[in-house]
């Protein structure tokens, strides 16, 4: 198949058959693309397991070009529900849009970096929970969450929050 005049077009697929989508493209000669990320599965009394999902359930890119493949063989493919856009002309997607998914790409998986809160606080640090609650910083658990001591009807306890709770 053609690449210089090919853009980019978005296959949805039946649920759960994004991998049977992009295979029969492949297949075909389609240039295909299924973003993936990574999943921790954390089950209680069970290793933790890590396992592929697509970025975008459901869907599946494919590269194109209309004036010279047989793009309308995507409308048969197995396990293609439909292409966005028109029957007569799908929706092309930006160039652009396909590069910046790549480029947040990390051993084949999409690996988007969480939003680090800044935290001010230091273990033993007194904090106001939810604006009203007091209690003691005790230290950070992740990017986005910490432990704090807090006071409860005469018994302490410990909890795990939102960082952006405290103040």
């Amino acid at each position: 198949m053609s690449i210089d005049g090919a853009r980019w077009y978005v296959c949805e697929s039946h649920f759960g058959r994004e991998d049977l989508v992009l295979e029969n493209l492949e297949r075909q000669g389609f240039n295909s693309y299924l973003p993936l990320q990574l999943f921790n599965r954390v089950k209680k009394g069970q290793p933790d397991r890590s396992t592929s999902r697509p970025f975008f359930p459901g869907y599946v890119f494919t590269q194109v070009d209309l004036a010279i493949d047989r793009w309308r063989a995507i409308y048969s493919t197995r396990g293609v529900k439909a292409v966005l856009g028109s029957r007569e002309r799908p929706t092309a997607v930006p160039e652009r849009f396909i590069a910046d998914i790549r480029a947040a790409e990390i051993e084949g998986f999409i690996r988007l970096m969480p939003a680090t809160p800044d935290c001010r606080f230091k273990s033993g640090d007194c904090v106001t929970y939810k604006g009203f609650l007091q209690a003691i910083f005790c230290e950070r658990v992740d990017a986005r969450r910490c432990s704090i001591l807090i006071e409860l009807l005469g018994k302490t306890s410990r909890a795990t929050v939102d960082i952006t709770a405290l103040s």
